[in-house]
């Protein structure tokens, strides 16, 4: 699975001897735990069924080489985080049953979108078709699967009506013309806020100045 880690460990469950040979089985097949979860807090459940008309006493366990990063409740089944991810009373013989259970580790998305390839410097005729592509924003985020999804957005423009005169598209940060540029009757400077955002608070954002000079030609510079 893109952006999680796989931990492979065996869950136990024991019954006491008085059962009624309806053997109980473990349901939970796989967990999804995100990795900054803090110690102590909870992690999964692992749910059983019994058969048996009145359920014995239940006790579980978590071996294998990554069950050192969990704490098992043997009484109730409820398994914590013990580590950083990056018991019964009954003395009588016990008959152990176990299942192999997945536990994935999502993603935590602690990286920011960063931009790449800056500063940009793209000249524009003055007269250039509406709904051309000036230039490319660019920013990557190294988390993985849906964490690294950027989104692009035009924050701020100065002077405002810069809004209308140029859009990005927010799935892959082309920038267009939308309304036409002219040196004599409209500004001569526009200063543009361009944000990378991703689906958590993670943020970045650029400054993008748009000049049209008597040359009949805009400049676009874009640095962080």
């Amino acid at each position: 699975m893109e952006g999680s880690v796989l931990l492979l460990c065996l869950v136990s469950l024991f019954t006491g001897a008085q059962s009624q040979n309806q053997i109980p089985s473990i349901t939970t097949s796989y967990a999804q735990i995100k990795e900054d979860t803090p110690i102590n807090e909870f992690a999964f459940q692992i749910e059983t069924y019994d058969p048996d008309p009145v359920p014995d006493p239940l006790t579980y366990m978590i071996t294998g080489p990554k069950a050192s990063y969990f704490n098992c409740d043997a009484d109730t089944g409820t398994v914590t985080i013990r580590t950083p991810l990056e018991r019964d009373d009954d003395v009588s013989p016990r008959l152990p049953f176990y299942k192999d259970v997945q536990i994935i580790v999502i993603d935590a998305n602690d990286n920011q979108p960063i931009f790449e390839n800056t500063p940009y410097n793209v000249n524009v005729e003055e007269n250039t078709a509406l709904d051309t592509v000036l230039f490319q924003a660019y920013a990557k985020d190294v988390d993985a699967g849906l964490a690294a999804v950027v989104k692009y957005h035009i924050d701020e423009a100065s002077p405002s009506d810069g809004l209308n005169h140029f859009t990005i598209n927010e799935n892959n940060g082309e920038v267009k013309l939308v309304k036409q540029l002219n040196f004599t009757s409209l500004s001569t400077f526009y200063r543009l806020k361009i944000n990378a955002t991703v689906s958590s608070p993670s943020q970045h954002s650029v400054h993008c100045w748009i000049f049209t000079s008597h040359l009949l030609e805009s400049f676009f510079f874009l640095y962080s």
